[in-house]
């Protein structure tokens, strides 16, 4: 007859805390908190640690729904990924697509956030290499329009 491991070790085995070592007396048989340890450590970093961990959401480009590699920062604060930015500059569309202010036009390589870019790099990776590729990939695209006056396909 197969037994069920303890809360606790479950709890261990998916997040690699560790919790049988930082709090041995509560886990005893006998311990205050033995049956709902986890269900109360899992509640606490779903309500408290999560809310603050980057999300790739939270940084995708409005107009794309990808991952604003290159970001750019509009003056309005808007922020877009700088392929989507060129679009509307080459389509010669000065507002900006969120609060319809004039600013498209004026935005250049000074308005490229930095920081922003660095942060994306670190923490979604993958995300920014795909989305890099992509943009390439596009730009590849259009100069071999310019150059050979027809179209390009690359499978």
């Amino acid at each position: 007859m197969l037994v069920a491991n303890p809360p606790w070790i479950e709890f261990d085995k998916r997040t690699a805390l560790g919790v049988r070592q930082t709090f041995p007396a509560f886990l005893t048989p006998a311990g205050p908190l033995t049956s709902h340890l986890s269900r109360a450590i899992c509640h606490t970093l779903c309500t408290s640690l999560l809310n603050v961990i980057p999300q790739l959401d939270d940084y995708l480009c409005p107009i794309c729904s990808s991952i604003s590699v290159k970001p750019v920062r509009l003056s309005c604060n808007h922020i877009f990924c700088v392929r989507c930015l060129v679009k509307l500059q080459r389509a010669n569309k000065d507002s900006c697509p969120m609060c319809r202010r004039d600013c498209v036009l004026s935005a250049n390589s000074g308005n490229l956030d930095i920081g922003l870019y660095n942060f994306l790099k670190e923490y979604f990776p993958k995300e920014a290499k795909i989305k890099q590729a992509e943009n390439e990939r596009e730009v590849a695209i259009e100069h071999w329009k310019n150059i050979h006056n027809e179209s390009c396909v690359i499978s």
